[in-house]
This record gives structure tokens, sequence and C-alpha cells, in this order.
């Protein structure tokens, strides 16, 4: 009983975050059953990505609580409880306020800081990010060989990060090789991780 509370508890995460990006009634029926089919394969799981899903609100909270536009240009990935912070901030100090309150919610597991101080950061430069996202999304969708479902992706500063699992370490590679062939890209960050092996299945000993 408690697992299947548990399953439904993830499922309302799905649904509240689709009712907060402002989707029509339509809209949340179509996209619950999307969102959860791609949760499902994910290699996170339900559970996993819901897991990712509420950790990300609560930072956004504490960063709203704290300042409302301090913290508007720092980007967040999150995968399996580990966070990657990336963007940019006007000062120093709010730079390591932005640190200090991710690292202080329960349920982080990590948190690998690339924010950069820039005060000067604009449109123009987000647009060139925007296009190495949407550039590098668009390279391992349509290969067949990579799930991208399983990747996270952002650019700052023209520096691609990807985070995320791979099947295999050829899997690694071939996304790897995407990324260097994005026009525009001066940096590769990586925080992939290799799937974990099936485990094998204990032999009965024989008679």
């Amino acid at each position: 009983m408690r697992s299947i509370g548990t399953a439904f508890w993830k499922s309302c995460v799905v649904v509240s975050a689709l009712v907060l990006a402002g989707c029509s009634p339509f809209g949340v029926v179509a996209g619950v059953g999307a969102g959860v089919g791609a949760a499902t394969l994910d290699e996170r799981g339900l559970a996993g990505t819901a897991d990712d899903t509420v950790l990300r609100v609560k930072i956004n909270g504490e960063w709203a609580s704290e300042d409302p536009t301090a913290f508007t240009g720092v980007g967040l990935m999150i995968h399996e409880g580990n966070v990657v912070l990336t963007g940019t901030v006007d000062k120093a100090a709010q730079r390591t306020t932005a640190v200090r309150l991710v690292r202080g919610i329960d349920g982080v597991k990590r948190v690998y800081d690339h924010i950069r101080i820039d005060p000067n950061a604009g449109m123009a430069t987000m647009a060139e990010d925007n296009k190495i996202i949407a550039a590098m999304r668009r390279s391992i969708f349509f290969d067949a060989d990579v799930l991208s479902l399983n990747y996270n992706l952002d650019a700052s500063g023209r520096t691609l990060f990807i985070q995320g699992i791979a099947q295999s370490l050829e899997e690694k590679h071939r996304v790897l090789a995407h990324a260097r062939d994005v026009s525009g890209v001066r940096n590769i960050i990586e925080y992939i991780r290799i799937k974990d092996p099936d485990p094998i299945p204990a032999q009965e000993p024989s008679a």
C-alpha cells in the first residue's frame, strides 16, 4: 500500500510541474501522459525523476526567498541528487550565497559550482548559449545509438555542460563527439556516468 501511495505522489509531482508551467487543461492531460512516459524511460525512473524535480522546486524557492532577482541568471541541472550550477551572477557574494543555499537543502548529494561573475552578461550571450543547447539536443536526439532522454544539457559563456547516464562507454564517447562538433562551443564539461551493469542471476547449485 505504501508503494502505491508513493507512486501516486510522484505522479502528482509531474502533474504539478506541468500545471505550474502554464499548460492548458487539454495540454495537461496530454502532457501528463507524455511526461510520465518520458520519466519511466529515463534511467532514473518515475521516482528518481520526481525526486530531482522536487529538488529543483526547493532550490528555486530558497533562491527566490533570499533574493527574487539575484539568481535569475543561474542555470540549474539536477540528476540523481547531483546539482550542477551554471550561468552568471553580478557579484561574488551572490555566487557564494547561491551555492550555500543549495548545499543546505536535504536530498542534495553534491554541488558542482560553475557560476561565473559577469555583471555584463546580456541577451546576445544567452542567445549564443541557447543555440548551442538546441544544436546539441538535436544532434543526440537523432542519433539512434544515444538515449537522449538520459541527458541534461546547459551552456554558459559558450561552455557546454552535459549531465546524465550513458548506457555504455561507447555511448558516452558518441555524446562527447557530438558535443565537439557543435558550432560555437569553446569548452565541454561533462558529468556522465556509465550505467551500472545488470546483476547476474544467481546460479542454483548443481545436484
